[in-house]
């Protein structure tokens, strides 16, 4: 799980996902304001309305599915 005030990695990994998902966001690694407001969305899109403001594993699991797709092609 991944939320607001997070940096490295797997924040950049996450940013890349919302990219490819269609959302703008910067890729610096660093899990603010944009990139939560960015994954809210991307999460209220696939139905994830629990928690929008954090990546957790469903949204996770989506975010790959759509990484392994772009890839494939």
């Amino acid at each position: 799980m991944i939320k607001l005030g997070m940096t490295g990695t797997a924040i950049e990994i996450w940013q890349r996902i919302l990219c490819i998902a269609g959302y703008e966001v910067t890729v610096d690694g660093s899990f603010g304001p944009d990139t939560e407001d960015k994954t809210r969305q991307f999460e209220l899109s696939i139905g994830i309305t629990d928690d929008p403001h954090e990546a957790g594993p469903a949204a996770w699991r989506a975010g790959l599915e759509l990484l392994n797709a772009e890839e494939s092609f």
